[in-house]
């Protein structure tokens, strides 16, 4: 009976360390519709508990394609962001997360390349005032790309570089997993030691 009780506590426990990091993507979805220019929303500096520099917008689909001549696809759904004002470096912080990667497109006019298109984006991460990696690539006009970041630890602050001043990029479907708080590993490790010790004193 106490082995069987042992076993259950075990797998309750692992199971509880495997679901406490989460995927997530955050698709820029705020319900905006139509091709008016208003819709060149500021993105709420609050947006699913991150905060987001004031030069984040929100760009839909319809506008894009219509007041620019594109013919676009987003990633998923009718919105996406990008660096508003095409100001060089926009910043993102919250708790500690491990990004995944990002969809990017250069802002394009016609499909096509102009002045104010950026030709790349940087992506640094930061834990604390620590640079923990960067992941760059070369933008289409035309069509979105994924990056994939690998910084190889969890990041609370991220910065998107454009390939210069003024210049306009796309962002969709950021993806990223959750971090688990350092005292719920704690409390999960302490737990999974003390069945390894009930284990060890019943085989003696």
């Amino acid at each position: 009976m106490k082995r069987k009780l042992i076993g259950i506590c075990a797998t309750t426990l692992l199971l509880g360390f495997a679901g406490m990091s989460s995927a997530a993507t955050l698709d820029f979805e705020l319900g905006l519709t139509g091709s008016a220019s208003n819709l060149l929303n500021t993105l709420d500096a609050s947006y699913v508990g991150f905060t987001w520099d004031s030069n984040y917008g929100v760009v839909t689909q319809e506008l894009y394609n219509s007041d620019y001549g594109n013919s676009s696809t987003f990633v998923s759904g009718n919105e996406a962001a990008f660096n508003g004002y095409g100001v060089l470096t926009v910043t993102t912080t919250g708790t500690p997360v491990d990004l995944t990667g990002a969809w990017f497109e250069g802002f394009g006019y016609k499909n096509n390349a102009e002045s104010f298109t950026s030709t790349s984006v940087t992506v640094e991460g930061f834990l604390g005032a620590t640079s923990v990696g960067t992941a760059s690539m070369s933008l289409s006009p035309s069509s979105f790309s994924y990056l994939s970041f690998n910084f190889g630890s969890p990041v609370d602050t991220f910065t998107v570089t454009s390939s210069g001043s003024e210049k306009w990029w796309l962002m969709d479907d950021l993806s990223y997993n959750t971090v688990p708080e350092p005292s719920t590993l704690i409390l999960l490790g302490s737990g999974m030691a003390g069945l390894g010790l009930m284990s060890f004193r019943k085989r003696k």
